[in-house]
């Protein structure tokens, strides 16, 4: 394959990068084969781009010009038959895009591209076929003026057609290889100037369609890449979502009932933690003959604030006894506190403790 460059360019040309090449950086006008997984997707989005109206509209305003012109100056004798087939052809055209494309795809992409590029090009040899007889009868300014469009579609299509390289060769070349017949056929040196016009034109377009195509490409895989990334998070996030509604109901656990009776004391609790987890504390603790009532509020918030609550938990089921003021508690909680907490957090707390006489 090295040996010869013109194959290695039309092997690139027509399937991308050469076998064993590295590619390379920037925009590569020739870039690797895609992944088998990803060439349904990428085709997907070349159909949703031919199945905009605008792109039809543009490509038939096209067409109507041309066969208008033929219309008017041909004295092509077949050319009702020739517009009844370009009808025919373009209807079924129509169809392969918006119905048969469906119904190919379960016999896999390459069939399916391989089917409308087909039907693509079978259209244009269709038009231009008739376009190139009606020439024969037609002035030559009237056949400079069709080139001049001819040019306008095939940059048009370049862009359009920018998802298969293959596909725009095919309608490149359906235009191309009838006009260059005629044109250096007709041994005029008029002619002969418009031919060697038509093959530079040849050239820019095929350039254009690999430069949008290497951009749908990395656009393409830019987005597929993004779509993998968003859905790694989106499952990382449902994982830790899952963990704080684990931890949410742990730490609810924490909590007393919503109504606790503790004669002669009646109390109601209401947690209404902004996220899943909360860094608000409260709780009830009896200790024989006296009642410790505890409201707390930890610093930040998420699970280093619930965390902290846990652990003045712990703290406050550890000082708290029948003889303890609530001075002494709050000295010796916020000791062992300190001991645990290595940060700037902190927890806040308001501390009541009720005797059954009705001191507080």
């Amino acid at each position: 394959m090295k040996k010869y460059k013109a194959v290695q360019v039309l092997y690139r040309l027509l399937f991308g990068q050469l076998p064993g090449v590295a590619p390379t950086d920037g925009l590569d006008l020739f870039p690797p084969p895609l992944p088998e997984h990803l060439v349904p997707l990428f085709y997907e989005e070349y159909i949703r781009v031919l199945r905009m109206p605008v792109i039809w509209g543009t490509i038939l305003a096209y067409a109507l010009v041309l066969i208008g012109i033929c219309w008017h100056a041909s004295a092509y004798p077949h050319l009702s038959s020739w517009l009844a087939i370009c009808l025919a052809m373009g209807v079924f055209t129509v169809v392969e895009i918006y119905w048969l494309w469906d119904i190919s795809r379960r016999w896999g992409p390459k069939i399916q591209i391989a089917l409308l590029n087909t039907i693509l090009g079978v259209l244009i040899c269709t038009i231009s076929f008739g376009v190139i007889q009606a020439w024969q009868t037609m002035p030559a300014h009237y056949v400079t003026m069709m080139t001049t469009i001819i040019g306008a579609i095939l940059g048009a299509s370049a862009v359009i057609l920018s998802y298969s390289r293959l596909g725009f060769q095919i309608f490149m070349f359906s235009w191309i290889i009838p006009g260059l017949i005629f044109m250096f056929g007709r041994g005029e040196r008029f002619f002969s100037i418009m031919g060697w016009i038509v093959v530079s034109g040849v050239f820019a377009f095929t350039l254009i369609n690999l430069m949008e195509y290497a951009k749908q490409r990395q656009l393409f895989e830019a987005r597929h890449k993004l779509a993998e990334a968003n859905s790694t998070l989106l499952k990382r996030e449902a994982e830790i979502d899952q963990e704080l509604i684990f931890a949410s109901h742990i730490q609810l656990g924490i909590f007393p009932e919503s109504r606790t009776h503790i004669w002669p004391y009646a109390f109601q609790t209401t947690i209404l933690p902004l996220g899943r987890i909360t860094g608000d504390y409260c709780d009830i603790i009896p200790r024989n003959n006296a009642i410790f009532a505890i409201v707390g509020d930890a610093s930040g918030h998420g699970v280093p604030a619930a965390m902290l609550t846990m652990a003045a938990k712990n703290v406050f089921n550890n000082v708290l006894q029948e003889n303890t003021s609530t001075a002494q508690a709050m000295a010796m909680a916020n000791q062992e506190l300190l001991k645990m907490i290595k940060t700037q957090d902190f927890l806040t707390a308001f501390l009541l403790k009720l005797y059954p006489s009705g001191l507080v």
